[in-house]
């Protein structure tokens, strides 16, 4: 698989609709999973390397369409931007 991120859309059993995609970067030997819930306007992020020596994750918080909060990491990381620019978010 290459380092361009495979989106999956997926319905949960009380119809809210969520936003997931895992990205990896063989290169690099790391991993990003995003996950979004539309009706909560909630989401977080993890990133972790192959051989588990490095791990960190985050909320993100969404506000009509727009990333208006994120915790975790001091910058949120160009691959996540990239993704949620993507998705039709502004960041």
């Amino acid at each position: 698989m290459g380092s361009n991120p495979i989106p999956r859309t997926k319905q949960s059993k009380d119809d809210k609709m969520n936003l997931e995609t895992t990205i990896i970067k063989p290169n690099k030997q790391i991993n990003i999973n995003i996950k979004i819930d539309l009706i909560k306007q909630y989401g977080y992020f993890e990133i972790y390397s192959n051989n588990n020596n490095y791990y960190t994750e985050g909320g993100l918080w969404f506000a009509d369409g727009m990333l208006i909060d994120y915790d975790g990491v001091y910058e949120l990381p160009q691959t996540i931007k990239t993704q949620l620019k993507k998705w039709g978010f502004e960041v």
